[in-house]
């Protein structure tokens, strides 16, 4: 049965969405709308994103680890998503996307 993720989750993976918007050298138009779609998609709000902001990347990247493969798959596509916000997904930006699948045994 599909288990929807925690909070703890969803900013974890806000976090990790954030870092991948940013790889290739900050936030442009299309990263931003792609973001803000997450978090809709995801049904987070400010609060959200701001405790996102603050949250380490490795500790996100820990509790993403404990999350069930569903939700682990349902942030590669978002990663994915994410990418493809300001044009075809570039060679940084798809190293990113591999690390953090490596980094969650997919």
């Amino acid at each position: 049965m599909y288990k929807l993720p925690t909070r703890q989750e969803n900013i974890a993976m806000i976090r990790i969405c954030i870092d991948l918007a940013t790889c290739d050298g900050g936030f442009n138009p299309g990263k931003i709308e792609a973001l803000n779609r997450v978090v809709q998609f995801l049904q987070c709000g400010q609060s959200e994103v701001n405790e996102a902001e603050a949250l380490n990347s490795a500790t996100a990247m820990l509790t993403l680890q404990k999350m069930n493969e569903d939700n682990r798959d349902m942030l590669i596509m978002l990663l994915n998503n994410i990418a493809k916000g300001d044009g075809p997904i570039n060679q940084r930006e798809q190293y990113c996307i591999n690390a953090t699948k490596m980094m969650l045994n997919l």
